[in-house]
């Protein structure tokens, strides 16, 4: 029986594949539509929904290049499909769509199709047409027919692996969208797969002998998440590190998690350590140009302290770890262009570079999607002043005016206040920018460019200001050498071993402490901090640097520790 039906199949391939292979990428688009029908927002409102998971999750994708993948969602198909075109349309079918959502959140959904789309991504970016090749030879025919051709054709073992392949690269594309893993399984049985599996006509994806049973792929699917939360660990100690200032470290710590998950974050976490290794390298030759402007980057930091190595060497260290910070802030962009920290935080290395050209399109691009963006907004206004000023076409009133709305919105926002005491001080307009910086120094009072303040002011040595004292706290155990007294101390913590690159060191965790520990010396201590201990109400004197977070914390840095804080509150203190 099985003969014969491979025989009739092979007769049916054979008749109409000529035409259906020699159809252009659109013909076969056409062919599509004109067999299912076109699943648009008036007959489905998830529609427009799924579009943007889409956009967001093709952003984060491998590329194939000269590909530009779309997607295209169809109605009159008895089984959920998902399939992949060779000229990058991604198809879907309503039956698809409606298990993705069916009985849970529209957040849970939004997940679901997340890792669906990023599995026939996965496909398209490894050349995976197989099942497409077939699946066109027959849209003339019943839906229906589609599975048990793919049933009886499915005789290759590598296909298995294809799709465990694409499992694997279509959670991970899911995740660094921003999606969330669980949604697809979970320790406690929940099986996405199972789901999808269980709504196809005659089940036949789960009698194929060389599909992978759900099960299967749920299982490696929670091996592979148990990876990505080990590797989650590298990613939490680079951004101490950076946040200590520590950034050569920070850089090893973020490359070795960029291998493991190469989400938008790292990379623009990867690009940050560059640049700031960049402002310490300019500093040692041209401090003034360092504390020119005060551009807005997401992670902040003013550490302008450094070994004089040299103006010739300080140059070239400049120049190529600025390129390397562009470079690392164009490839997050590319992983998702909404993504606002990376357009902002390349728009500061353009203007440090001087390159005000280049920062003004990143600017434009993220004001067109997020207009009210103070940071956006605060770089925008530098680069526009700098690069009209340099077609002496004049561009003070206009920056002088967006620099006070600025102000007056986010009356909080220092960054805002120091380049509004700095234009109005090129416009001889004395009085007021003495105001704006004197509004500045009440919301940083500390770092390099409150000294430079202070000095065009003619107020007090930056040395009292900055002064900052300790925590009321002590540490668990002192930064510093891994003596015998911290080894004794630790002997009860979960210990892991740190072998990256150019560094090994050991970190220990507990009782919800973290301490790192690197080339026998303790880097960090980091703590939580329970009760509501308020921020204001301790006496530690101003932060060095603040450095804004992305989900509305702040991390403040004082000499010896950092807070974590927010609303107000103190959440963790960080010894270094």
């Amino acid at each position: 029986m099985k003969k014969l039906i491979v025989t009739t199949l092979f007769i049916i391939l054979f008749t109409t594949a000529s035409a259906a292979f020699a159809a252009s990428p659109r013909d076969q688009v056409d062919l599509l539509v004109r067999a299912f029908g076109e699943l648009t927002v008036k007959d489905e409102p998830l529609v427009s929904r799924v579009h943007k998971v889409f956009e967001r999750v093709m952003a984060a994708a491998d590329k194939r290049a000269g590909c530009d993948p779309k997607l295209l969602m169809i109605r009159e198909a008895d089984d959920p499909w998902a399939l992949c075109l060779e000229d990058g349309t991604i198809v879907l079918t309503q039956k698809g769509l409606d298990i993705c959502y069916k009985n849970v959140d529209k957040e849970t959904g939004d997940s679901r199709v997340a890792f669906v789309l990023g599995h026939e991504l996965a496909h398209l970016f490894r050349d995976d047409f197989w099942d497409w090749q077939i699946v066109k030879t027959v849209i003339r025919f019943k839906p229906k027919a589609v599975q048990d051709i793919l049933r009886v054709l499915d005789t290759s073992e590598n296909i298995k692996k294809d799709e465990l392949q694409a499992d694997s690269y279509g959670l991970l594309y899911a995740t660094m969208a921003g999606y969330d893993p669980k949604a697809v399984a979970d320790e406690g049985g929940r099986n996405f797969l199972r789901e999808w599996v269980e709504q196809i006509t005659g089940k036949t994806a789960c009698v194929s002998e060389t599909h992978p049973l759900p099960e299967t792929r749920a299982k490696l699917l929670l091996a592979q998440m148990k990876s990505l939360r080990d590797a989650e660990r590298l990613f939490h100690i680079g951004v101490r590190l950076y946040q200590v200032g520590n950034y050569s470290e920070a850089l090893t710590f973020l490359k070795a998690f960029q291998k493991k998950f190469p989400c938008r974050e790292v990379l623009n976490n990867i690009g940050l350590c560059h640049y700031q290794l960049a402002i310490r390298a300019l500093a040692e030759y041209d401090r003034k140009r360092v504390c020119r402007w005060k551009p807005s980057v997401i992670v902040d930091t003013e550490t302008l302290a450094g070994v004089f190595r040299g103006e010739a060497k300080a140059k070239k260290i400049f120049k190529r770890e600025m390129r390397e910070a562009i470079g690392y802030f164009g490839k997050a962009c590319e992983k998702d262009p909404y993504y606002v920290p990376a357009r902002v935080n390349i728009s500061a290395a353009h203007i440090m570079t001087e390159a005000y050209d280049k920062a003004v399109p990143h600017l434009n691009d993220t004001l067109r999607r997020r207009e009210d963006d103070r940071d956006a907004l605060n770089n925008h206004a530098i680069a526009m002043y700098e690069f009209q000023s340099g077609l002496n076409m004049g561009y003070f009133e206009q920056t002088v005016r967006a620099l006070k709305d600025l102000t007056e919105k986010h009356p909080k926002f220092a960054d805002a206040w120091y380049n509004l005491g700095r234009v109005l001080s090129e416009g001889n307009r004395t009085r007021e920018a003495g105001d704006a910086w004197r509004a500045y120094l009440r919301l940083e009072p500390a770092g390099g460019h409150a000294d430079l303040v202070r000095k065009e002011l003619g107020t007090e040595t930056a040395e009292l200001a900055a002064r900052s004292g300790r925590f009321i706290r002590e540490p668990f155990v002192r930064p510093g050498t891994f003596d015998k007294k911290a080894q004794n101390r630790l002997s009860g913590f979960a210990e892991r071993t740190l072998e990256l690159r150019n560094l090994s060191g050991r970190y220990f965790s507990g009782n919800d402490l973290h301490i790192l520990v690197l080339e026998n010396a303790v880097m960090f201590v980091e703590s939580p901090v329970s009760g509501n201990m308020r921020l204001s109400e301790l006496n530690i004197g101003p932060a060095r640097r603040i450095l804004p977070g992305c989900s509305g914390s702040e991390t403040f840095v004082y000499d010896q520790f950092a807070l974590d804080v927010r609303d107000g509150l103190v959440e963790k203190v960080v010894h270094f």
